[in-house]
C-alpha cells in the first residue's frame, strides 16, 4: 500500500497539548485539552465552541486525556489529575461524574465494548471493567507495578473488541493482548460483550484471562509470523502454543 497520494485535507488548530479525540454521531468532533483544562468542539473543521475550564467542579477538567462518544449520544471524558470520568449528554451538558468510590490514580483512558467499559487507571497499574451504571464489575493488574499477563506497569490506555483486550503496558514497552472469558453465576442480569443473549451473573464475575500475546513496542508484526523478545513463531499456532497458561482473577 503506497501513502504518496494521501492530501491533507483539514486540520483543527487552536488546541492546547490535545490528547483525545471522539467524533459524535452527529459528525463533531471533541478533543480534549490537556494543557488548556477544556474541550474544543469542531464542526465541518471550524470550532463551534469550547466546553469547560480548569478546576474540580462539575464540567471542569484538570488534564483531560481521552474523550469517547457512545452509540446513544453520551461523551466520557477522562479527567485524569481530578481522578475521574465526567459524563456529558449529547448537547455536552454535564450528567454524571465517577472515580472516588474506584479509587481511581492517574486514569487516561477508556474504551467501550458493547454495554461495558474498560477503563486504564495508569498509576493504580491497573485495567477496570465496568457496566453502564459504572459499578465494577472485575479488575486485570494486581494495583503494583509489574510484568505478566495479570502485571502491568503504568498502562496508559485500553481497547476492546470481545473476546480479546488489548493492553497499551506503557512503561514496560510493550502491548499485551489478552483473550477474556467470562464466567457467569445466576444472580442479576448483564449482557455479554459481543453477544446478542443476556446472561445472568454474579456481582462479583471471574474472569479467565489467557494470554494470547505479550509484543514488546519494538517489536515488527507480518502476517504469518510474530517476533517477541528476539523470538521468531513460524504461525500463530506456534506462538500461542508457547504462550503462559490461564490467570484467574476474582473481582470485587
Amino acid at each position: 500500500m503506497s501513502f504518496d497520494k494521501a492530501r491533507l485535507v483539514g486540520e483543527l488548530k487552536g488546541l492546547a497539548g490535545p490528547e483525545g479525540v471522539a467524533v459524535a454521531p452527529d459528525g463533531r468532533v471533541i478533543v480534549t485539552n490537556t494543557r488548556g483544562g477544556t474541550l474544543s468542539v469542531f464542526h465541518d473543521g471550524k470550532l463551534e465552541r469550547s466546553i469547560g475550564s480548569p478546576g474540580a467542579g462539575d464540567g471542569e477538567f484538570a488534564s483531560p486525556h481521552d474523550v469517547e462518544a457512545a452509540s446513544d449520544g453520551s461523551n466520557h471524558v477522562v479527567d485524569s489529575a481530578n481522578n475521574r470520568v465526567q459524563v456529558f449528554d449529547a448537547a455536552l451538558k454535564h450528567r454524571a461524574s465517577f472515580g472516588p468510590a474506584l479509587g481511581l490514580s492517574g486514569p487516561k483512558y477508556l474504551a467501550f465494548d458493547g454495554e461495558w467499559i474498560w477503563l486504564a487507571d495508569e498509576y493504580n497499574h491497573r485495567i477496570l471493567l465496568l457496566d453502564r451504571r459504572y459499578q465494577l464489575l472485575g479488575v486485570l493488574g494486581t494495583g503494583k507495578r509489574g510484568r505478566g499477563a495479570n502485571a502491568f506497569y503504568k498502562p496508559e490506555a485500553v481497547l476492546a473488541r470481545a473476546p480479546y483486550v488489548w493492553v497499551i503496558d506503557t512503561y514496560n514497552d510493550r502491548i499485551v493482548l489478552l483473550k477474556v472469558e467470562y464466567a457467569f453465576g445466576a444472580a442479576s442480569r448483564g449482557s455479554l460483550p459481543g453477544s446478542g443473549r443476556r446472561r445472568r451473573f454474579r456481582r462479583s464475575i471471574a474472569l479467565g484471562i489467557n494470554q494470547v500475546a505479550g509484543i514488546a513496542a519494538a517489536c515488527t508484526v507480518v502476517v504469518g509470523a510474530y517476533t517477541s523478545a528476539g523470538k521468531s513463531f513460524a504461525g500463530l499456532s506456534d506462538f500461542l502454543h508457547a504462550l503462559s497458561p490461564t490467570v484467574f482473577i476474582q473481582s470485587i
